[in-house]
């Protein structure tokens, strides 16, 4: 039974869309008018189930935004320089430079630079948004019980 699954789940991902061409990216401005494109995510047709790849653009000589919290992160910078806050260690970065944010970690990026920041960056998804999604609800439904 297991082994079924298995190929069932091998067999959908086959069928996966395999590519994401530059004139389809759709960049998206959120908080701090940070700009973002998704490259490979499971709500663009990808059947992956393991990551969420996508590429961020900070303006020269700004912050990120006010700092955030959420799972393990990936980050490896291609242009512009400055210095992220990681829980309260500050680490500079620059084109090349990778950089790992521990889950649940609050990081916040800064760009030093007369250059925009572009960096791609991975996440864990979409198994474990929804593992902690389900995890955040479990503990808010036995919390409303009290």
């Amino acid at each position: 039974e297991a082994l079924e699954l298995y190929n069932r789940i091998i067999e959908t991902k086959k069928k996966s869309r395999i590519m994401m061409h530059a004139d389809e990216l759709k960049w998206k401005t959120i908080e701090g008018g940070v700009k973002v494109a998704n490259l490979i995510d499971f709500r663009l047709g990808f059947q992956n189930t393991l990551a969420n790849i996508a590429i961020s653009e900070i303006a020269p000589r700004s912050p990120a935004s006010d700092g955030h919290v959420h799972g393990e992160a990936y980050i490896y910078f291609i242009s512009g320089r400055g210095y992220s806050i990681v829980s309260e260690q500050r680490v500079e970065w620059g084109p090349g430079d990778a950089m790992y944010v521990p889950p649940e970690t609050f990081h916040q990026h800064y760009v030093t630079s007369d250059e925009p920041a572009k960096y791609l960056r991975v996440i864990p998804s979409p198994l474990t948004y929804r593992n902690r999604l389900f995890r955040t609800s479990r503990k808010a439904s036995r919390s409303s019980r009290s």
